[in-house]
């Protein structure tokens, strides 16, 4: 090896050995020597304040050096009233004394009442009670001869009660009357047997009153005291004149 050759080699080496040093001693600054000098000039790291209650938060924050603000309040489902939701600056990070360190605390579940929704439609229900800041449980299906078909009879809790936001209510709905309309058959001229069949089927309660007819064949309908194709609740009565049997 050349002399010229053996002088370049050694330079390098040389200048390799003294950035490797330099690199090592700015580590070694960063992460030891600087934290103990910033600290000794009063900084030092923010304490975890999340999750502790608000009073035990300023005792921390009061010893560290810190000034602490609540920044705001808001509901929260999973963490206990009064404490620490969130902080700012994050904790672990350097700050000097007299810093503030703003914190979001926690109310207490969000509570609201149910909504009057009685004898309204179903689906405007539904508006009014997703508005409230509820969900719709169940649809429960119920006759009423006061509410109308589709309306809300009631709800479950009751209307007016205050409960958690974002729990469930059920709407009983009406299926309307159970006693439906119907039209009275012509009975005319039937016999009674055959009536009784009709009439039971229909709903409609027959009541028979015997009458001397002799125009008329024995156990047959000679009137009815409602017309055919009256319109009459399930449950009503019509009474029929019945020819009764030749003595």
């Amino acid at each position: 090896m050349s002399p010229e050759l053996h002088k370049i080699i050694k330079t390098v080496l040389y200048l390799v050995a003294i950035a490797v040093g330099l690199f090592i001693g700015i580590a070694i600054f960063d992460r030891a020597i600087m934290p103990t000098f910033t600290r000794s000039r009063g900084t030092r790291e923010i304490p975890e304040l999340t999750g502790i209650s608000e009073e035990n938060a300023r005792e921390i924050a009061d010893k560290c050096g810190y000034d602490l603000f609540v920044s705001r309040r808001e509901h929260s489902d999973s963490i206990l009233e009064n404490f620490v939701i969130s902080q700012r600056p994050v904790p672990g990070s350097l700050a000097k004394k007299g810093r503030r360190i703003s914190i979001v605390v926690s109310l207490s579940v969000e509570l609201a009442h149910i909504p009057d929704i009685e004898n309204i439609h179903f689906r405007q229900a539904i508006l009014a009670v997703n508005r409230a800041g509820f969900l719709v449980g169940d649809k429960i299906l119920e006759h009423s001869d006061s509410v109308d078909k589709d309306l809300i009879i009631r709800t479950d809790p009751p209307v007016g009660t205050e409960i958690e936001v974002g729990d469930s209510v059920d709407l009983i709905v009406s299926l309307g009357s159970e006693k439906a309309l119907v039209r009275v058959p012509n009975f005319m001229g039937q016999k009674i047997d055959e009536v009784r069949k009709i009439g039971k089927g229909m709903g409609i309660v027959i009541v028979v009153k015997y009458r001397r007819i002799p125009t008329m064949q024995p156990e047959t309908v000679y009137r009815q005291s409602l017309e055919s194709g009256t319109l009459i609740e399930r449950g009503n009565t019509v009474i029929v004149i019945v020819a009764q049997k030749e003595e």
